[in-house]
């Protein structure tokens, strides 16, 4: 076996970052909204996250002539974007929604130069996260609910910048992307309860392929997975 790495040269300038991070958002709350006995609600929210003196890593040559990756300052990092979650419930039926979606994901090396990309050798090539996810899961209770079934739906779409810096000889990123592409699961489940506890659930019921965001490796997701679980108390 053989194996290879970069060292990592030392930088006694680099300065510790500061966040500056906001949030807002509202809760609503309604009862009797569409019959006598349901309630909903929905919360909305919008954030705002900055990060001053970003740490990041670059492939540079120190004044003693090494050439190798080193930790650096740049400017700023900024992440912004909108989330909004709700839930209904009339009888036993329940619906729950959960959503986020980035405005904007930006690197800055000088407060000037902010570029919607990732960075040349920086571990941020793999952080950056999906434009926008979705999440719905429908619930009912059955035989005065001692049976719940139910299904999930979640969509998660492309990343929310892409990654423009090449090597210095233009012949390919330096760190690869992970290759994920937008994907859609389906879940299904069923919960019985009589003295003990009996659960089932079908995961990725589509049996779809797809590489989970964030992934570090190209790593395949579980395909269509079966589980099931009873427990009891003595």
């Amino acid at each position: 076996m053989t194996t290879s790495a970069f060292t990592m040269n030392v930088n006694s300038n680099v300065r510790p970052e500061r966040a500056s991070n906001w949030e807002i958002g509202t809760n609503l709350r309604r009862d009797n909204l569409l019959t006598d006995d349901d309630s909903a609600m929905l919360k909305f929210g919008y954030f705002d996250w900055s990060v001053k003196d970003y740490i990041a890593r670059e492939w540079g040559t120190t004044p003693q002539g090494w050439s190798g990756m080193r930790i650096h300052n740049i400017d700023s990092a900024h992440f912004a974007g909108l989330e909004i979650s709700g839930r209904y419930e009339v009888g036993g039926f329940a619906a729950e929604l959960a959503a986020n979606y980035y405005t904007d994901v930006e690197f800055c090396r000088t407060a000037a130069s902010c570029e919607n990309k990732s960075l040349y050798a920086d571990y941020a090539t793999n952080q950056v996260p999906p434009r926008y996810s979705v999440d719905l899961t429908l619930t009912q209770k059955l035989m005065d609910d001692a049976l719940t079934i139910g299904g999930r739906v979640s969509h998660v779409g492309r990343r929310a910048i892409g990654h423009g810096d090449v090597t210095a000889q233009g012949a390919s990123q330096f760190i690869a992307l992970v290759n994920w592409t937008p994907y859609t699961l389906v879940d299904v489940f069923a919960e019985y309860k009589f003295n003990d506890r009996l659960t089932g659930t079908v995961q990725n019921l589509t049996d779809t392929y797809y590489v989970e965001p964030l992934s570090l490796v190209v790593q395949p997701g579980p395909g269509r997975t079966f589980y099931g679980s009873l427990t009891a108390s003595f």
